[in-house]
């Protein structure tokens, strides 16, 4: 407990500090200066601008709240690390609607914790209205791709979860609720290797892409 109090002191007050960027002055979460709620195809080629290359995959993303939609993999580098970019769009406007950033090839714990930490020292914007709690989470799955397109499912411990929710006021309720960046630091259990995945996520784009994919479960926990 007080190993995980340690970590969350050195990530809770500077680490969302870049998140305030993101979201700051309207309601719509960004990465980088790219929107979400933009066409994929626009969107992926924000990110080739920035020196990132689209790696062609099989695979195509099925939800119980989103059903059969289209996603995307990048391979670039951000912060002198190895950087996954994992893109998922509507099923049939294409509208990305949530994101995932994951950081590659921290040697240990500790570098871990310090890239989180330098995500956010690096950030000068602040958002106004923002709620975080720390989660309690078990081993996953992280999928990630080569070069070639091939993906690979790392089973993986978690070091620690933190989620920050933004809304468009004071009021902290759903209806000015309006995304989502969900940071973990994973230790990859076969590529002996730690990673820091931030998972974003806008809401009035994956109303969206609920309505337009019509998984099993969409609307069902409005």
């Amino acid at each position: 407990m007080n190993h995980d109090n340690h970590i969350l002191r050195s990530l809770i007050v500077p680490l969302f500090l870049p998140f305030s960027f993101v979201v700051a002055a309207q309601p719509a979460m960004h990465f980088r200066n790219i929107p979400f709620g933009e066409p994929l195809k626009a969107t992926t080629a924000q990110f080739k601008q920035q020196g990132f290359k689209l790696v062609k995959t099989q695979a195509k993303e099925d939800s119980l709240f989103y059903g059969r939609h289209k996603e995307e993999f990048l391979l670039g580098e951000l912060e002198g690390y190895p950087t996954v970019i994992h893109l998922e769009a509507s099923a049939k406007t294409q509208t990305v609607f949530q994101m995932d950033v994951i950081y590659r090839e921290c040697i240990d714990e500790d570098e871990a914790v310090e890239l989180a930490s330098r995500l956010a020292a690096d950030e000068k914007a602040k958002s106004k209205y923002y709620t975080w709690e720390s989660n309690q989470i078990g081993m996953g799955l992280v999928e990630i791709p080569d070069r070639k397109g091939r993906l690979t499912k790392y089973v993986a411990s978690p070091v620690i979860q933190v989620s920050h929710r933004f809304y468009n006021s004071e009021d902290h309720n759903r209806q000015s609720y309006f995304g989502c960046a969900i940071l973990t630091i994973w230790n990859l259990m076969m590529g002996h290797e730690y990673i820091v995945e931030v998972h974003y996520y806008d809401q009035k784009a994956a109303a969206l892409a609920e309505a337009e994919g019509g998984g099993r479960w969409a609307g069902k926990l409005q």
